[in-house]
C-alpha cells in the first residue's frame, strides 16, 4: 500500500509553505527519523524528518516550490516489495490527481456555442492514450468569446492544493480563470498570502502589479490595499496586455465611483465587461525582478535562524576609552600600518578568554557542555555575497604582531575564497567589528556552535568624566552576545570587564 507524504502544519497558524529543497532522490531508501526536507513557514526554515519508512517512489511537488497548501500530497512512498513508478496510478486511481500524466489531443471548440440547461453544466470529454499508458486525467474544452473551430483550448482542473487539482472530480473550479492570472509565463506562482488572493479576486486585481512587502517579497493584504488606494492595477483579465498598453490606452477613462460599479452604468458598455478599478499602476513596481539565493546565502539564512531560535542570547555592553591604545599603536607602527585597530580587538578578545575559562564552556547537549582548554577564535570577514568566519587557532598563545601577520592571510585568503575546511570549521567565540563603517553599537546573533560573540563599534570621540571634570576622549562600545545556556551574566560581565581593562591598558597586549 502506498504511504502519501502530505506538507505538514509546521505552526498553528500555517496554511501554505515554500518547500526549499528535498534531502532524498526518488527511488531513495527513506527510513524513519531521516531528514526529508526543507520547509519555510512565515516565520522560519525548518527541517522535517520522515515518519515512515520505504521507497521515494514519486515527488509531487518539486523543490523550490512556493504555497503549497497544507494537506497537499507532496510526495509517495511505496514498500520495498511493490512496483517502481506505482505511485502515480495510486494517485489517479484515488482521485487525486496530483500525479502528472501524457495530455491528449484537446477536443475542438464548435464555431457556435452548444446551449446547455442552467442546471447542467457542460460534461467533459475524456479520451485515454493506447497502449499501457497511465489514464488521463478528464479534459474538458473551454468555450470562450473569440473561440474558433480552429483553436483547440485545454483548461487544467482547478482546486484549492498548490498545484490546482480537483480532489473530487477533477472538474474546473469557479477561481481557475483568476488562479490561471496569478501564473507568470515562468510557471511560478505569485508569492502571496490567501488573504491578499482573496482581496485581488474580489477586486479584480492581477497580483503581477502588485509590489510586496511581506517575507522574500510575499504579496499580503497591505499590499493590495496600497495598490488599491494609489494607483492603477491591471484587472484580471488583462494580463495579456503590457503595462504601457494598458495606460495609453486607458489614460482618460473617467474614474468610476462605487455607485457606478454597483449599477453597471459606467464603464461596461455593452460587452459587459467589469469596470476597472480606479487605481493607478506604480511605474516602479513593474521593475522589481526576483534573485535566486546562492548557497552561501541560503546557509547563512539557515545558520542564523536556527540560532536566534535555539539559542537564549543574551546582550552587555560597555564603553572603552581608546586614547591610550591609539597611541601604542601609533608608535609602534612609526611610518607603516602593519597593525590595525582590529589586530589589538582581536588580541584582547583572545586574553580575555583565557582569563576567564568559564567564558570557554560550550553547549553540548541536554545532558553535558564543553570546556575548551584554548581559544579558537572565529573573525567575522565580509565578502561578495554574504561573509565568512575564518578561525585563528590557539588565538590567546600568539602575540601581537603574529597574530596580525595571520589575520592579514586569513582575511586576504577569505575574500579571494581561498580558505581550506579546516580553516573557517569549528570555533569557540566570534569577533565581529562593524568600527570601520561607522556603526557605534550593534547586537550581533551568535554563530551556531560557538559560546558567544563580540560585536566593536566605531571608535570615535565623546565628553568624558575624569577626576570630577568633564573632558573630551575617544571611545568605542564593545557588545557581547552570550549563550545563556551555559554562560551567566556575572560570567559574561566579567569578561566584558577585562576585555575593557585590557583595552584600556594596552600594554599588557604587548607584552
Amino acid at each position: 500500500m502506498p504511504i502519501p507524504i502530505t506538507m505538514p502544519a509546521l505552526s498553528p497558524t500555517m496554511t501554505t509553505g515554500h518547500l526549499i529543497v528535498w534531502h532524498k532522490k526518488v527511488n531513495d531508501m527513506v527510513n524513519t527519523g531521516d531528514l526529508l526536507l526543507e520547509i519555510e513557514t512565515d516565520k522560519a526554515v525548518m527541517e522535517v524528518e520522515a515518519t515512515q519508512s520505504g521507497v521515494l517512489d514519486y515527488l509531487a511537488v518539486p523543490g523550490g516550490t512556493n504555497d503549497v497548501a497544507v494537506g497537499t500530497i507532496i510526495a509517495v512512498l511505496r514498500h520495498k516489495t511493490e512496483l517502481e513508478g506505482m505511485a502515480k496510478t495510486w494517485l489517479l486511481e484515488q482521485g487525486l490527481g496530483n500525479a502528472e500524466v501524457p495530455v491528449a489531443v484537446a477536443t475542438p471548440v464548435p464555431a457556435s456555442p452548444p446551449e446547455y440547461p442552467s442546471a447542467q453544466p457542460p460534461q467533459a470529454s475524456s479520451t485515454q492514450p493506447t497502449g499501457p499508458s497511465l489514464p488521463l486525467a478528464p479534459i474538458q474544452s473551454v468555450v470562450g468569446e473569440k473561440s474558433s473551430p480552429s483553436h483547440a483550448h485545454l483548461n487544467p482542473s482547478a482546486h484549492t492544493n498548490a498545484h490546482g487539482f480537483n480532489r473530487q472530480n477533477g472538474s474546473v473550479g469557479k477561481n481557475s480563470a483568476l488562479e490561471q492570472s496569478q501564473m507568470p509565463q515562468d510557471g511560478h506562482r505569485v508569492m502571496a498570502s490567501p488573504l491578499a488572493r482573496k482581496w485581488a479576486e474580489i477586486h479584480g486585481i492581477s497580483l503581477h502589479h502588485v509590489h510586496g512587502t511581506g517575507p522574500r517579497g510575499r504579496i499580503i493584504k497591505d499590499d493590495v490595499v496600497s495598490a488599491l488606494n494609489h494607483g492603477p492595477v491591471l484587472p484580471v483579465g488583462g494580463a495579456s496586455q503590457s503595462s504601457s498598453e494598458f495606460l495609453q490606452h486607458h489614460a482618460l477613462m473617467p474614474i468610476i465611483s462605487g455607485e457606478n460599479q454597483g449599477n453597471g452604468s459606467a464603464g461596461s458598455g455593452a460587452t459587459g465587461q467589469k469596470p476597472l478599478a480606479s487605481v493607478v499602476l506604480d511605474p516602479t513596481v513593474a521593475s522589481t525582478t526576483p534573485v535566486p539565493l546562492s548557497g552561501m546565502r541560503k546557509t547563512i539564512a539557515q545558520r542564523l535562524t536556527l540560532s536566534k531560535q535555539t539559542v537564549p542570547h543574551f546582550y552587555l555592553t560597555v564603553q572603552c576609552r581608546m586614547d591610550g591604545l591609539l597611541a601604542l599603536r601609533h608608535g609602534m607602527n612609526g611610518d607603516s600600518k602593519d597593525l590595525s585597530v582590529n589586530d589589538f580587538m582581536v588580541r584582547a578578545c583572545a586574553v580575555a578568554l583565557r582569563k576567564v575559562p568559564e567564558m570557554r564552556l560550550m553547549w553540548g547537549d541536554d545532558h553535558h557542555a564543553v570546556q575548551h582548554d584554548h581559544v579558537d577564535l572565529a573573525i567575522a570577514v565580509s565578502i561578495t555575497g554574504g561573509l565568512i568566519t575564518p578561525i585563528v587557532r590557539f588565538a590567546d598563545t600568539k602575540p601581537l604582531r603574529i597574530l596580525a601577520l595571520e589575520l592579514k592571510s586569513l582575511i586576504g585568503r577569505a575574500r579571494d575564497g581561498k580558505l581550506f575546511p579546516n580553516e573557517y570549521q569549528g570555533g569557540l567565540f566570534t569577533l565581529t567589528n562593524l568600527g570601520m563603517m561607522g556603526i557605534d553599537q550593534f547586537n550581533p546573533i551568535i554563530n551556531p556552535g560557538h559560546t558567544g560573540i563580540l560585536a566593536i563599534g566605531a571608535t570615535k570621540e565623546g565628553a568624558l568624566v575624569q577626576d570630577g571634570a568633564v573632558v573630551v576622549g575617544k571611545v568605542m562600545q564593545a557588545t557581547i552576545a552570550a549563550d545563556h545556556r551555559v554562560i551567566d551574566g556575572s560570567v559574561a560581565a566579567e569578561f566584558l570587564t577585562t576585555f575593557q581593562n585590557l583595552i584600556e591598558n594596552p600594554l599588557f597586549l604587548v607584552s
